[in-house]
Protein backbone atom coordinates (compact mmCIF):
# COMPACT_ATOMS: atom_id res chain seq x y z
CA UNK A 1 0.00 0.00 0.00
CA UNK A 2 1.25 3.28 -0.66
CA UNK A 3 2.11 5.52 2.49
CA UNK A 4 3.17 9.27 3.05
CA UNK A 5 6.42 10.73 2.84
CA UNK A 6 6.24 10.95 6.90
CA UNK A 7 4.91 7.84 8.26
CA UNK A 8 5.50 9.00 11.86
CA UNK A 9 3.96 12.09 11.97
CA UNK A 10 1.01 12.81 13.50
CA UNK A 11 -2.17 13.18 10.74
CA UNK A 12 -4.71 15.96 11.37
CA UNK A 13 -6.83 14.74 14.08
CA UNK A 14 -10.47 14.77 13.98
CA UNK A 15 -13.11 14.53 16.90
CA UNK A 16 -15.27 11.62 16.67
CA UNK A 17 -18.43 12.13 16.90
CA UNK A 18 -21.16 9.44 16.98
CA UNK A 19 -24.15 11.16 16.09
CA UNK A 20 -22.61 11.87 13.04
CA UNK A 21 -22.82 7.80 12.03
CA UNK A 22 -26.22 6.94 14.12
CA UNK A 23 -28.19 7.99 11.21
CA UNK A 24 -25.74 5.60 9.02
CA UNK A 25 -26.19 2.69 11.40
CA UNK A 26 -29.72 2.98 11.67
CA UNK A 27 -30.20 3.00 7.33
CA UNK A 28 -27.63 0.07 7.30
CA UNK A 29 -30.00 -1.84 9.77
CA UNK A 30 -33.06 -1.19 7.52
CA UNK A 31 -30.99 -1.99 4.26
CA UNK A 32 -29.95 -5.48 5.57
CA UNK A 33 -33.73 -5.92 6.63
CA UNK A 34 -34.95 -5.54 3.19
CA UNK A 35 -31.70 -7.50 1.82
CA UNK A 36 -32.81 -10.67 3.68
CA UNK A 37 -36.34 -10.30 2.43
CA UNK A 38 -35.05 -9.92 -1.15
CA UNK A 39 -32.64 -12.83 -0.97
CA UNK A 40 -35.38 -15.17 1.09
CA UNK A 41 -37.91 -14.39 -1.57
CA UNK A 42 -35.54 -15.09 -4.66
CA UNK A 43 -33.94 -18.39 -3.47
CA UNK A 44 -37.65 -19.70 -2.08
CA UNK A 45 -39.56 -18.97 -4.99
CA UNK A 46 -38.45 -20.10 -8.11
CA UNK A 47 -40.55 -18.21 -10.51
CA UNK A 48 -38.80 -14.70 -8.69
CA UNK A 49 -35.50 -16.57 -10.49
CA UNK A 50 -35.86 -14.66 -14.61
CA UNK A 51 -33.83 -13.14 -16.89
CA UNK A 52 -34.91 -10.18 -15.17
CA UNK A 53 -34.02 -10.30 -11.83
CA UNK A 54 -31.19 -12.14 -11.40
CA UNK A 55 -28.73 -9.78 -12.09
CA UNK A 56 -29.91 -7.47 -9.56
CA UNK A 57 -30.13 -10.17 -6.78
CA UNK A 58 -26.55 -11.16 -7.18
CA UNK A 59 -25.51 -7.46 -7.22
CA UNK A 60 -26.81 -7.21 -3.77
CA UNK A 61 -23.32 -9.58 -3.02
CA UNK A 62 -21.75 -5.82 -2.88
CA UNK A 63 -24.36 -4.60 -0.52
CA UNK A 64 -23.77 -7.45 1.60
CA UNK A 65 -19.59 -6.66 1.65
CA UNK A 66 -21.13 -2.74 2.26
CA UNK A 67 -23.12 -3.83 5.33
CA UNK A 68 -20.69 -6.53 6.75
CA UNK A 69 -17.32 -4.50 5.67
CA UNK A 70 -17.13 -1.18 4.62
CA UNK A 71 -19.43 0.54 6.72
CA UNK A 72 -17.95 -0.68 9.90
CA UNK A 73 -14.71 -0.41 8.49
CA UNK A 74 -15.26 2.93 7.73
CA UNK A 75 -16.63 4.23 11.37
CA UNK A 76 -13.61 2.08 12.72
CA UNK A 77 -11.27 4.69 10.65
CA UNK A 78 -12.78 7.55 11.37
CA UNK A 79 -12.87 6.47 15.43
CA UNK A 80 -9.18 5.94 15.25
CA UNK A 81 -8.43 9.34 13.22
CA UNK A 82 -9.19 10.64 16.91
CA UNK A 83 -6.70 8.16 18.29
CA UNK A 84 -3.85 8.78 16.09
CA UNK A 85 -1.27 9.82 18.55
CA UNK A 86 -1.92 6.22 20.35
CA UNK A 87 -1.42 4.59 16.84
CA UNK A 88 1.39 5.04 13.99
CA UNK A 89 0.64 7.16 11.05
CA UNK A 90 1.27 3.97 8.70
CA UNK A 91 -0.87 1.45 10.53
CA UNK A 92 -3.85 4.46 10.46
CA UNK A 93 -2.99 4.91 6.81
CA UNK A 94 -2.89 0.74 6.06
CA UNK A 95 -6.53 1.21 7.31
CA UNK A 96 -7.81 4.00 5.29
CA UNK A 97 -6.44 2.52 2.25
CA UNK A 98 -8.52 -0.93 2.86
CA UNK A 99 -11.55 1.97 3.88
CA UNK A 100 -11.15 3.24 0.32
CA UNK A 101 -11.03 -0.02 -1.11
CA UNK A 102 -13.75 -1.70 0.19
CA UNK A 103 -15.71 1.82 -0.41
CA UNK A 104 -15.32 1.73 -4.19
CA UNK A 105 -15.72 -1.70 -4.50
CA UNK A 106 -19.34 -1.57 -3.27
CA UNK A 107 -20.33 1.61 -4.55
CA UNK A 108 -19.28 1.10 -7.85
CA UNK A 109 -20.22 -2.87 -7.83
CA UNK A 110 -23.70 -1.70 -7.43
CA UNK A 111 -23.28 0.90 -10.28
CA UNK A 112 -21.91 -1.49 -13.28
CA UNK A 113 -24.17 -4.01 -12.02
CA UNK A 114 -27.11 -1.87 -12.33
CA UNK A 115 -25.90 -1.06 -16.52
CA UNK A 116 -25.12 -4.51 -16.85
CA UNK A 117 -28.57 -5.37 -16.45
CA UNK A 118 -29.61 -2.77 -18.55
CA UNK A 119 -27.93 -3.84 -21.12
CA UNK A 120 -28.70 -7.69 -20.99
CA UNK A 121 -32.72 -6.94 -20.33
CA UNK A 122 -32.49 -4.61 -23.55
CA UNK A 123 -31.03 -7.96 -24.90
CA UNK A 124 -33.30 -10.64 -23.41
CA UNK A 125 -36.52 -8.01 -24.72
CA UNK A 126 -35.42 -8.21 -27.89
CA UNK A 127 -33.62 -11.14 -28.45
CA UNK A 128 -33.02 -14.82 -27.67
CA UNK A 129 -34.27 -16.20 -24.08
CA UNK A 130 -33.35 -18.94 -24.69
CA UNK A 131 -29.86 -19.47 -22.59
CA UNK A 132 -30.01 -21.65 -19.74
CA UNK A 133 -30.12 -19.35 -16.46
CA UNK A 134 -27.33 -21.75 -14.45
CA UNK A 135 -26.16 -20.60 -10.83
CA UNK A 136 -22.67 -20.12 -12.84
CA UNK A 137 -24.48 -18.03 -15.78
CA UNK A 138 -26.04 -15.81 -12.34
CA UNK A 139 -22.92 -15.44 -10.62
CA UNK A 140 -20.46 -14.35 -13.46
CA UNK A 141 -21.44 -11.07 -14.25
CA UNK A 142 -21.07 -10.30 -9.85
CA UNK A 143 -17.25 -12.35 -9.98
CA UNK A 144 -16.17 -10.09 -13.42
CA UNK A 145 -17.23 -6.75 -11.71
CA UNK A 146 -16.02 -7.49 -8.72
CA UNK A 147 -12.73 -8.56 -10.57
CA UNK A 148 -12.12 -5.93 -12.68
CA UNK A 149 -13.44 -3.13 -9.91
CA UNK A 150 -10.59 -5.25 -7.22
CA UNK A 151 -7.66 -4.56 -9.91
CA UNK A 152 -8.65 -0.99 -10.53
CA UNK A 153 -8.66 0.65 -6.94
CA UNK A 154 -5.92 -1.55 -5.75
CA UNK A 155 -3.42 0.13 -9.06
CA UNK A 156 -5.99 3.56 -8.02
CA UNK A 157 -4.37 3.37 -4.50
CA UNK A 158 -0.87 2.32 -5.28
CA UNK A 159 -0.27 4.76 -7.71
CA UNK A 160 -1.84 7.89 -6.02
CA UNK A 161 -0.37 9.69 -2.73
CA UNK A 162 -2.98 9.85 0.05
CA UNK A 163 -2.92 13.01 2.28
CA UNK A 164 -4.28 12.53 5.65
CA UNK A 165 -3.30 15.55 7.30
CA UNK A 166 -5.72 17.80 5.42
CA UNK A 167 -8.71 15.26 4.29
CA UNK A 168 -10.92 12.49 5.65
CA UNK A 169 -10.21 8.93 4.65
CA UNK A 170 -12.54 8.53 1.51
CA UNK A 171 -11.15 11.81 -0.13
CA UNK A 172 -7.67 11.86 0.83
CA UNK A 173 -6.27 10.09 -2.36
CA UNK A 174 -8.21 13.43 -4.19
CA UNK A 175 -5.44 16.26 -4.27
CA UNK A 176 -5.83 16.66 -8.18
CA UNK A 177 -7.98 16.95 -10.86
CA UNK A 178 -6.54 14.23 -12.74
CA UNK A 179 -6.85 11.71 -9.95
CA UNK A 180 -10.44 13.17 -8.91
CA UNK A 181 -11.34 12.57 -12.90
CA UNK A 182 -10.22 9.50 -12.92
CA UNK A 183 -12.28 8.49 -10.06
CA UNK A 184 -15.59 10.03 -11.12
CA UNK A 185 -14.83 8.44 -14.70
CA UNK A 186 -14.49 5.22 -13.04
CA UNK A 187 -17.23 5.10 -10.21
CA UNK A 188 -19.97 7.28 -12.13
CA UNK A 189 -19.83 8.48 -14.95
CA UNK A 190 -18.76 5.12 -16.88
CA UNK A 191 -22.06 3.14 -15.48
CA UNK A 192 -24.30 6.14 -16.01
CA UNK A 193 -23.29 6.28 -19.87
CA UNK A 194 -23.88 2.54 -20.41
CA UNK A 195 -27.36 3.00 -18.66
CA UNK A 196 -28.04 6.07 -20.50
CA UNK A 197 -26.89 4.15 -23.48
CA UNK A 198 -29.37 1.37 -22.63
CA UNK A 199 -32.06 3.54 -22.35
CA UNK A 200 -31.84 5.26 -25.48
CA UNK A 201 -31.53 2.26 -27.58
CA UNK A 202 -34.76 0.44 -25.40
CA UNK A 203 -36.69 3.74 -26.97
CA UNK A 204 -35.50 3.45 -30.08
CA UNK A 205 -36.25 -0.29 -30.19
CA UNK A 206 -39.88 0.14 -28.64
CA UNK A 207 -41.11 2.81 -31.55
CA UNK A 208 -39.99 0.03 -34.25
CA UNK A 209 -41.60 -2.64 -32.64
CA UNK A 210 -44.84 -0.65 -31.93
CA UNK A 211 -45.32 0.53 -35.26
CA UNK A 212 -44.80 -3.27 -36.53
CA UNK A 213 -48.06 -4.02 -34.76
CA UNK A 214 -51.13 -4.47 -36.56
CA UNK A 215 -53.86 -4.27 -33.64
CA UNK A 216 -54.21 -1.00 -31.52
CA UNK A 217 -55.15 -2.47 -28.94
CA UNK A 218 -52.12 -4.79 -28.96
CA UNK A 219 -49.62 -2.11 -29.67
CA UNK A 220 -51.38 0.26 -26.92
CA UNK A 221 -50.84 -2.95 -24.19
CA UNK A 222 -47.47 -3.46 -25.25
CA UNK A 223 -46.48 0.32 -25.59
CA UNK A 224 -47.60 0.29 -21.63
CA UNK A 225 -45.08 -2.50 -20.77
CA UNK A 226 -42.05 -0.84 -22.02
CA UNK A 227 -43.25 2.65 -20.63
CA UNK A 228 -43.10 0.81 -16.94
CA UNK A 229 -39.76 -0.86 -18.17
CA UNK A 230 -38.48 2.52 -18.85
CA UNK A 231 -39.60 4.33 -16.11
CA UNK A 232 -37.53 1.47 -13.61
CA UNK A 233 -34.52 2.18 -15.76
CA UNK A 234 -34.80 5.81 -14.84
CA UNK A 235 -35.57 5.28 -11.49
CA UNK A 236 -32.37 3.12 -11.05
CA UNK A 237 -30.53 5.98 -13.14
CA UNK A 238 -31.62 8.32 -10.72
CA UNK A 239 -30.91 6.72 -7.71
CA UNK A 240 -27.20 5.84 -8.58
CA UNK A 241 -26.39 9.78 -9.78
CA UNK A 242 -28.37 10.71 -6.27
CA UNK A 243 -25.78 8.87 -4.59
CA UNK A 244 -22.72 9.25 -6.31
CA UNK A 245 -22.67 12.96 -7.24
CA UNK A 246 -22.84 15.07 -4.27
CA UNK A 247 -19.35 14.15 -2.84
CA UNK A 248 -17.79 13.87 -6.23
CA UNK A 249 -19.11 17.53 -6.74
CA UNK A 250 -18.02 18.75 -3.79
CA UNK A 251 -14.55 17.31 -3.98
CA UNK A 252 -14.28 19.12 -7.52
CA UNK A 253 -15.55 22.34 -5.58
CA UNK A 254 -12.74 22.02 -3.15
CA UNK A 255 -10.28 21.54 -5.71
CA UNK A 256 -10.82 24.49 -8.19
CA UNK A 257 -11.84 26.68 -5.10
CA UNK A 258 -9.64 25.93 -2.42
CA UNK A 259 -12.35 25.48 0.28
CA UNK A 260 -12.35 22.60 3.26
CA UNK A 261 -15.54 21.68 5.69
CA UNK A 262 -14.69 18.91 7.94
CA UNK A 263 -18.42 18.64 8.65
CA UNK A 264 -19.34 18.90 5.34
CA UNK A 265 -16.87 16.67 3.94
CA UNK A 266 -18.09 13.97 6.90
CA UNK A 267 -21.56 14.46 6.10
CA UNK A 268 -21.62 13.67 2.61
CA UNK A 269 -19.58 10.94 3.18
CA UNK A 270 -22.15 9.61 5.56
CA UNK A 271 -24.76 10.52 3.19
CA UNK A 272 -23.12 8.20 0.52
CA UNK A 273 -23.21 5.52 3.08
CA UNK A 274 -27.01 6.01 3.66
CA UNK A 275 -27.54 6.31 -0.14
CA UNK A 276 -26.11 3.29 -0.98
CA UNK A 277 -27.83 1.17 1.88
CA UNK A 278 -31.04 1.82 0.31
CA UNK A 279 -30.29 -0.41 -2.44
CA UNK A 280 -31.71 -3.23 -1.16
CA UNK A 281 -34.87 -1.46 -0.66
CA UNK A 282 -35.17 -0.23 -4.44
CA UNK A 283 -34.35 -3.97 -5.37
CA UNK A 284 -36.94 -5.58 -3.18
CA UNK A 285 -39.59 -3.56 -5.00
CA UNK A 286 -38.69 -3.44 -8.05
CA UNK A 287 -37.92 -6.94 -8.84
CA UNK A 288 -41.12 -8.44 -7.53
CA UNK A 289 -42.24 -11.23 -10.01
CA UNK A 290 -46.26 -12.04 -10.24
CA UNK A 291 -47.00 -15.82 -9.65
CA UNK A 292 -47.85 -17.31 -12.17
CA UNK A 293 -51.00 -18.79 -12.39
CA UNK A 294 -52.18 -22.45 -13.13
CA UNK A 295 -54.66 -22.43 -16.21
CA UNK A 296 -57.38 -25.12 -15.51
CA UNK A 297 -59.34 -26.84 -18.13
CA UNK A 298 -63.29 -28.49 -18.07
CA UNK A 299 -63.67 -32.13 -20.16
CA UNK A 300 -67.32 -31.57 -20.72
CA UNK A 301 -67.56 -34.40 -23.63
CA UNK A 302 -66.82 -37.21 -20.38
CA UNK A 303 -69.19 -38.84 -18.49
CA UNK A 304 -67.28 -37.92 -15.37
CA UNK A 305 -66.10 -33.93 -15.75
CA UNK A 306 -62.66 -34.34 -14.17
CA UNK A 307 -60.47 -31.11 -14.60
CA UNK A 308 -57.07 -31.17 -16.25
CA UNK A 309 -54.58 -28.75 -14.86
CA UNK A 310 -51.69 -27.45 -17.08
CA UNK A 311 -48.45 -25.84 -16.77
CA UNK A 312 -48.00 -23.14 -17.73
CA UNK A 313 -46.89 -22.08 -20.89
CA UNK A 314 -43.04 -21.57 -21.52
CA UNK A 315 -43.80 -19.13 -24.59
CA UNK A 316 -46.03 -16.58 -22.30
CA UNK A 317 -44.45 -13.21 -22.46
CA UNK A 318 -42.21 -13.20 -19.09
CA UNK A 319 -43.37 -9.12 -18.67
CA UNK A 320 -46.56 -10.20 -18.28
CA UNK A 321 -45.25 -11.39 -14.39
CA UNK A 322 -42.93 -9.18 -13.34
CA UNK A 323 -42.80 -5.41 -12.51
CA UNK A 324 -39.53 -5.05 -14.56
Amino acid sequence: MNTTSSTDSIINIRPFRFYYYLLTWISASIGIGFLCLSLTRYIRHKYQRTYLTYVYHFSLGFSILLFLISTPLHTLTEYYSSFIPMVSSQQHLLLCNFDIITFFITSSGIGYSLAYASLERTFFIFYSQNIQLTLIRQFTPFLIIFSFLSIIITLFVLLSKCALEISPCLICYFNSFKFQFLWFLLQFLIPFLIMLFAIIFLIYRINIHTKRMRSSITRKRSKNKFQRILIHLNIYNIYYMLSICPLNIYVFLRLSMNIKQQTIEILLINYSFISLHGYPILIFFLTKVKQPVRIKYFQEQKPAPYIIVTHPSSHVDEYERTRL
